[in-house]
């Protein structure tokens, strides 16, 4: 009886674990590139995620975390929503905006921490109604520093997450006063790690042609404008030609209105030119 109660407890562990996964991917030394970390069959809600990814630091240097589509309306906790008094510690600390403090009231956050420990991009997400479904709930930036060929481990090291609508109650209560809730189920999960391979020198061509369809038009700007804010699906993290389309060092959505309006012929005589 014991070993079938056992059994049964596995099978039921098995049919609802959430698959926790990052792909294999690629991208030119030199670029920056967006790496989802991707949840499959959510159950309703996942209130809370730990998650650490491990990668190789010669390879990659990682600049940051976005939302991913399951976490869209949570707030990115960064530099500029926090304000610390005393520069080591987080006491005291608070919002610089208010509106980022009701944000977070009313969506959620989203911290991360890429510089504390080298070669590790510690994230932590709160969603105050949950979320379920199959996508990214978090985009890691990084820079692309390695070789041609060169290839680092992209490795859930830590997940963890919890279930919004599963809460559990060790406190007991107070009758007709109040129910004292001490923390939430875990949600039980699997991990796939993936790999990052270095594709190229950094050279690519300045041609404008940025989803290398050898045309330039407006469906560049639109693959650029997602490059660059890491919005859209995955196929928008890589780009096949040189994206500083302005040439001020950084890309960004500048460099997408210049590319539309090259491939427009809108705006004014700078933008007839691109890599001026």
């Amino acid at each position: 009886m014991l070993v079938l109660l056992l059994l049964s407890v596995c099978m039921v562990h098995t049919a609802v674990a959430m698959p926790v996964y990052v792909n294999n991917t690629g991208g030119d030394h030199g670029t920056t590139v967006y790496v989802p970390i991707n949840v499959s069959n959510a159950p309703g809600q996942v209130g809370a995620m730990d998650i650490s990814l491990t990668y190789n630091s010669s390879v990659l240097t990682a600049l940051g975390v976005v939302n991913g589509s399951l976490t869209a309306g949570v707030l990115v906790m960064d530099e500029n929503t926090l304000t610390k008094p005393y520069p080591d510690n987080w006491t005291d600390a608070h919002f610089t905006d208010e509106a980022d403090n009701q944000t977070v009231w009313n969506c959620g956050a989203l911290a991360n921490d890429t510089t504390a420990t080298d070669g590790v991009v510690n994230i932590s997400i709160v969603s105050r109604y949950g979320f379920n479904g199959t996508g990214p709930v978090a985009v890691v930036r990084f820079e692309v520093i390695g070789s041609r060929d060169d290839t680092s481990p992209l490795t859930l090291s830590t997940v963890s997450a919890y279930n919004l609508s599963a809460p559990y109650n060790n406190s007991g209560y107070i009758p007709d006063t109040v129910n004292i809730t001490d923390g939430y189920d875990p949600i039980y999960n699997t991990t796939e790690d993936g790999t990052f391979t270095v594709t190229g020198d950094g050279e690519l061509p300045q041609n404008g042609d940025i989803d290398d369809d050898g045309d330039v038009d407006l469906f560049d700007a639109i693959h650029l404008a997602k490059y660059a804010t890491g919005a859209g699906s995955d196929k928008f993290r890589t780009i096949h030609a040189d994206g500083d389309i302005d040439s001020d060092g950084d890309v960004d959505l500048f460099d997408a209105i210049h590319l539309a309006k090259y491939a427009t012929g809108a705006g004014s005589d700078k933008f007839r030119t691109i890599y001026p």
